[in-house]
């Protein structure tokens, strides 16, 4: 088995890891800016928001996804160096079978609590959507009927 190309494939796939963490960070910078909007706008009207937990799960969730990410691949970097100079030339094959069988099992964990906050994301937009939607139509109300009164 050719590691090499494991290794250029284990590189191509820490960068789009990479790309969906950068975009699930917009994401959740976006979902919380649209957070504190509805949660100010129901203060206004004495009801209270949900789901406060779930943002700060996301936020946590993220954060470790992130720090792990970065020391993962930095002590996979370093495990596989040590690999190289630590055993013997016929010993080597084993050896990376383990390595990227250890490293695909790593990222994969990783995957999940990414994948969970992306769940979490999507539901807590949708929540938001619905509290904007029922905004919006109070406000809309609240139009007609003063501008009945008049």
């Amino acid at each position: 088995m050719d590691y090499t190309l494991n290794d250029d494939w284990i590189m191509r796939r820490n960068e789009i890891f990479c790309d969906v963490i950068n975009n699930l960070v917009t994401t959740f910078y976006e979902i919380q800016y649209k957070f504190f909007f509805v949660k100010s706008e129901l203060s206004y009207i004495n009801e209270p928001i949900s789901h406060v937990d779930t943002l700060q799960n996301i936020g946590y969730n993220l954060f470790h996804v992130i720090i792990t990410f970065v020391i993962d691949c930095k002590a996979l970097y370093n495990l596989k160096h040590v690999i190289n100079k630590t055993f013997q030339i016929s010993d080597r094959g084993r050896v990376a079978y383990y390595y990227y069988l250890f490293e695909h099992e790593k990222f994969m964990d990783l995957f999940k609590k990414l994948e969970g906050c992306m769940l979490d994301c999507q539901k807590l937009n949708i929540y938001l959507s619905r509290q904007i939607d029922k905004l919006k139509n109070k406000m809309t109300i609240n139009k007609c009927n003063h501008v009945g009164n008049k």
